[in-house]
Formats: structure tokens, sequence, C-alpha cells
């Protein structure tokens, strides 16, 4: 009797082959320890406001940054064979995950994070002519980009030290890389803030300055959106200061006291929103405007449509104009009177010249959306309405970050929001970006400490755990977990 063909779940020789392959490809690719070069040796041939002044102020900033990558690679082959090796002495299944499904998410996302590692090493790496010259000669494309993630690193560390300085964060070091969109990816092995941001940053905001001269003095407008990204790590690594209290512990048991249960709809856009106040509470009102320009790229199908994740685009505005007019000082003094009713009439004369003649006089307030799990649809100021409570919450749970008093510098290392309200008198909205430049944030970055691995403290990872939840991928219009 012949027998039945079957796949045998219990065969993985395949699965260990890739493994030995990425495994064999990491560690070719690994690159050996640098030794930047001595101030003495670079030499200083550039304009006061091109990229490479500010490079040449931190000449070990490239190399210290290609050196987290080399570290990343090495705390990434660790990770891979250890978890691998755990999968290949153990049959068992994980809440309804199967063996093989833990295979393939491992190597997949381990495959995906070489890829990004290498990328943000490669995207630092200048020709050999360059690396002790900050002479600016033919190869623009790269000076771009590393003088460009050199900028994003800035912002992106000054966001983050906001929350480290307030106690909610440790200190963590926290790197960008180029891609096609800006999102967080949080890894399991090591504690590091990879954020992306995209290529079009390198082409933003140059001021009327010709392309080639590569003279920056503003902050690129989509770069205003990594505050939120660093908000969403506050929200998954972030402790109430003082405490050994996860900011979720506390966020949850405020909500389950106002009633917001787990189940109830307002849970699924809790990330978002409080992504958005950490934002907000950073860069002010000017991340409003950037978040305009990515919510218009939306078509009609997906402006009005709930994904479970995120607000709904039409009404998100207005939520993050609830946000700012919540933003007090410690006394209890608004800080944004008078930038949220201009904030919404923008938003407002956007849909009215966007959605065409038939749809001129329409108010997304007045809209009925179906929400994700819910039986009966809400309009829109209905929405917000419910809304409310949850963003007392979140500013309630944020209250570190406010200023002791209007206009006071804040209260942890003399931080203050990176745009304020409008003047009396202010015309333009677009003033706020004007009113952001590098030189007002600063532009030496913080050096945080090199990556620690989560495992070096001796703990033993839940292998399982860590390989279907370890890993996320979120950025302002998505999510992805898992």
């Amino acid at each position: 009797m012949k027998k039945k063909d079957k796949i045998d779940s219990n065969d993985i020789s395949n699965w260990v082959k890739r493994k030995n392959a990425l495994l064999a490809i990491a560690e070719e690719i690994l690159p050996d320890k640098e030794k930047p070069p001595k101030p003495s040796e670079l030499r200083v041939e550039v304009s006061p406001d091109s990229y490479w002044m500010w490079v040449i102020r931190e000449p070990e900033y490239i190399y210290r940054q290609r050196e987290i990558g080399r570290l990343l690679i090495k705390s990434l082959i660790k990770f891979t064979k250890d978890a691998a090796d755990y999968l290949q002495n153990n049959d068992n299944s994980y809440e309804g995950y199967s063996r093989r499904y833990l295979w393939r998410k491992l190597l997949n996302e381990a495959s995906r994070d070489l890829w990004t590692i290498q990328s943000l090493i490669q995207q630092r790496t200048l020709p050999p002519e360059k690396e002790k010259t900050s002479e600016v000669s033919s190869s623009r494309l790269i000076d771009a980009q590393a003088g460009n993630l050199y900028m994003a690193d800035i912002v992106a560390e000054h966001a983050l030290g906001q929350a480290v300085d307030s106690g909610f964060l440790d200190q963590a070091p926290i790197i960008t890389y180029l891609k096609e969109e800006i999102s967080i990816r949080p890894v399991p092995y090591a504690e590091v803030v990879l954020i992306s941001v995209a290529y079009a940053t390198m082409l933003a905001d140059y001021d009327d300055h010709p392309v080639d001269e590569w003279n920056v003095r503003r902050v690129s407008r989509d770069l205003l959106a990594i505050p939120h990204e660093v908000g969403h790590h506050l929200f998954w690594k972030g402790h109430m200061p003082g405490t050994g209290r996860s900011v979720q512990e506390e966020l949850h048991q405020h909500l389950n006291q106002a009633g917001v249960w787990e189940w109830d709809w307002r849970r699924s856009w809790l990330e978002e929103i409080f992504a958005d106040a950490y934002g907000f509470l950073v860069a002010g009102p000017v991340m409003a405007l950037s978040f305009h320009d990515l919510l218009t790229d939306n078509p009609r199908a997906d402006f009005e449509e709930d994904t479970g994740h995120h607000p709904i685009p039409a009404l998100r505005p207005y939520i993050q104009t609830m946000i700012l007019r919540g933003i007090t000082d410690a006394e209890g003094n608004q800080l944004y009177g008078r930038v949220p009713k201009r904030l919404e009439k923008r938003w407002r004369n956007w849909l009215g010249e966007n959605f065409g003649q038939q749809f001129a006089n329409y108010d997304p307030l007045q809209v009925e959306y179906k929400l994700h799990d819910v039986i009966h649809p809400l309009k829109g100021q209905e929405i917000l309405n419910e809304l409310e409570s949850i963003i007392t919450i979140v500013l309630r749970t944020l209250r570190g970050q406010r200023p002791p008093t209007a206009g006071a510098k804040w209260i942890h290392g003399g931080w203050k929001p990176w745009t304020t309200d409008l003047r009396k008198g202010d015309k333009k909205l677009v003033g706020l970006y004007k009113s952001l430049s590098y030189r007002k944030l600063g532009t030496k970055s913080r050096w945080f400490e090199t990556p620690r691995d989560v495992g070096e403290a001796g703990e033993t990872p839940n292998w399982q755990d860590q390989i279907v939840s370890g890993w996320s991928i979120e950025g302002p219009e998505r999510s992805g977990y898992g």
C-alpha cells in the first residue's frame, strides 16, 4: 500500500538551511570597526551654511553612526542564531502560531533588519577621497544622503532627548535612514530607535538656493513627523518618571476608570493620539501643517475610512487641534489659543477646494462614519466628543512635558517647544515653518550611548513572544504589527 503524500510539519531542514545562509551573509557584510580621523586630518573647504560645515563640527559623527550599525549587525546575528537554536530544539507552536510560521517570521524580520542596517551604514559611507576631507566635489548624491541623515538624526535626537530629560525614557541611540516613507522600526535585540525618512526630504525646503549648492537653512517639512514617531517609541518603551510603572499601564488604568474598556473603539486610536500629543509637546503646532501635507495625499475612498489603527483622515486635523487646545503650562494656562482655529480653517478650505464643486460645502464634522467594530455610524462631531476623555488622559499622562509657566523654559534641560502660538497679526500659518531652523534646535548631536543588547543583562528572552511581537512597523499613515 502506497503511503499518502503529506506535509511533514516537523521537517524544518529547509528553514535551517535558510537560517545558515542568512547568517553567512550577515557575517560576510559585517564591517570592521573603524577608527575616526583626528580633527586635524580634516580639511574644511565649505561655506558656513553647507551640510558639511555642520558635519565637520563633529568629525566623528559619521563614524559613530556607522559603528552603531556595525554593533546592530552583531546583535542581530546573535539574536537570530539563539532564536533559531530555540526553534530547532523545541517543536511546540505558540498561541495559534505554527512552528513553521515562527521560522518564517524570524527569518523574514531578520532579513528586513539586515537590509535596514546595511542601508543606514552605506548611506553614510563617503567615497575614499571624501573620508578625510570635507571638500564638496563630484559625488553629490552621497554627500546629500549623509548630510541629510545628519540633520534627520539631530531632529530625532532632540525629539527623543526631551523624553529622556523628563524621565520618561532611558538613554538609547537613535539613528535615521533613507527609505520611501517615514516610519519607526523597533527591534527585539537591542535598545535602539530606528526611524526611516523619505528620500524626498533631500530635495525639500532648500530656501530658494540651487539644488547643486546643497545649502539648507530650515528643517525639511517631512522631518517634522519624526517627533510623532518618537511618540510611538515612548508609548511602547516609556515609563512614568521616577517610577517603574510603564506609560501603557498608566494610560490603561485611567482609561478603565473612565469606562473606556479594552474593547472600546477609542482604544484602537489610543497609540496614534498619544504619538500626536507627544509630537505637539515637542514640536509645537508646526507638526499639524506637516500632517496636513501627509493626509491630503489620501484618495477620497480612504479619506473617511476607519482602519482600526489610525484616526479617520478627514477628522484627524480636528483631533490634533483638540490636543493643541488641551496643552497648558503647569499652572493651567493655555499655550495655543490662536493657532487651532486657523488650522481648522485651513483644513476646511482645502476640503472645499479639492473635493470638487459638489463637495464645496463638505463638512467632515456632519458626515456619518462607520467605525471599526461599531454597529451604528457616528457623525464626526459625535466622534470628537467621544474622544475628549481620551485626549485628557493622554495629556495628563504626559504632564511631565509641560513648562512650569507660560513662556518659561521647559522644566527639564531648558526645553521649549520648537514652534509657538501665532502672534497677534500673523497672517500666514506657513510662518511656523519659517520660524523653525536647525540653528534654533542646535546643530550638535546629543551623542547618546551605543546600543545595549536586550539580553546582555543575563535574562533569557521569551523567544516565541520576541519572534511574534518583537518587531513592528509604524508610520503616520500605517500600522503593521507582527
